[in-house]
């Protein structure tokens, strides 16, 4: 299983109110005592949304590996630390996505999809892959 959550209500154009969202992410800061999930929004963007937009539908953290450094921790989709063998830093993924990198980019998306299915919850392409 994988973390699922329902949106309150919505939001922007972004989020749907009732639906359900594939967690990619969750950080923690203690330092700033916030919670934000990565999710694919309506647009198809992988974006980070603060945690009170939502409810927790399933909390199953399977799949999932947990970082943690200073007083933060980052729970993330096992599968793209994968895709940067050499550091295993996810962090230089989002770089090269937003950074508008078409095959990290693609590779993502492709992985999100994968894990989204198992959970029947779709994934929107992103707009454009040259983000």
């Amino acid at each position: 299983m994988k973390v699922i959550v329902t949106c309150k209500e919505n939001y922007r154009e972004s989020l749907i109110g009732q639906k359900d969202y594939l967690v990619i992410e969750i950080y923690v800061s203690v330092r700033k005592q916030k919670i934000s999930y990565r999710i694919s929004d309506e647009q198809g963007t992988l974006a980070i949304y603060n945690n009170d937009l939502f409810v927790i539908k399933d909390p199953a953290l399977s799949g999932y590996s947990i970082k943690t450094e200073n007083l933060s921790t980052l729970i993330t989709v096992t599968k793209l630390l994968e895709l940067d063998k050499v550091s295993g830093d996810v962090n230089g993924l989002w770089v090269e996505y937003f950074d508008g990198d078409v095959e990290t980019t693609k590779k993502i998306h492709k992985i999100i999809k994968e894990y989204a299915k198992t959970q029947n919850i779709e994934i929107n392409e992103p707009i454009s892959y040259s983000i």
